[in-house]
């Protein structure tokens, strides 16, 4: 399955995860790109899918707002992915209740001793550099600083939350730990 944080002149980020047997998550592909409109990330993400012997995520969550007609135009971003024959299904955008799910996913340590979330080393660049920069926010300590959105994003050095989002959007509730999640705001 895929996480996309939708983005034009921010970075679009889409997060391919897959689950091993013992229950692991791991995000072992990444597309990362500024000025692509939603068309051109729908088609980005087939061309992927191509380049993989036609794997085809069996679920894209993506960011709710994605959902909303844009201003200047009478569409939504996912209405743009469905004519290029890409389905998303919303994630959820409730941020301390994601943000506690990311945070358990990492903590939560398997039988093996490593983490239930993991990376392949290499294959998600912009969520590796950037997910153990992002600094809590002042005034609400579950959630990750407004600031990090912000940022400049043709800037490699500028901490970025875009990939982080997407794997906020990626982790849905059953595939989260299984620990009380109340809705926290």
């Amino acid at each position: 399955w895929c996480g996309v944080d939708g983005g034009h002149r921010d970075p679009w980020c889409a997060l391919w995860l897959a689950r091993a047997p013992d229950g692991r998550l791991v995000v072992y592909r990444e597309q990362y790109q500024t000025r692509l409109g939603a068309d051109e990330q729908a088609r980005a993400l087939l061309r992927a899918c191509d380049a993989h012997e036609g794997e085809r995520p069996a679920v894209i969550y993506a960011d709710p707002a994605m959902f909303n007609k844009r201003a200047n135009l009478t569409v939504s971003d996912a209405q743009e992915y469905q004519k290029e024959g890409v389905m998303l299904s919303p994630g959820n955008n409730v941020r301390v209740v994601g943000w506690r799910r990311v945070g358990q996913t990492l903590t939560r340590v398997l039988d093996d001793g490593y983490p239930m979330l993991v990376l392949v080393e290499g294959a998600a660049p912009h969520l590796q550099r950037t997910l153990p920069q992002l600094l809590a926010a002042p005034m609400k300590r579950e959630d990750i600083s407004p600031e990090h959105g912000r940022a400049d994003p043709d800037s490699q050095y500028s901490i970025r939350d875009d990939a982080a989002d997407a794997l906020r959007y990626a982790i849905p509730p059953a595939l989260a730990p299984s620990t009380d999640l109340r809705e926290a705001e």
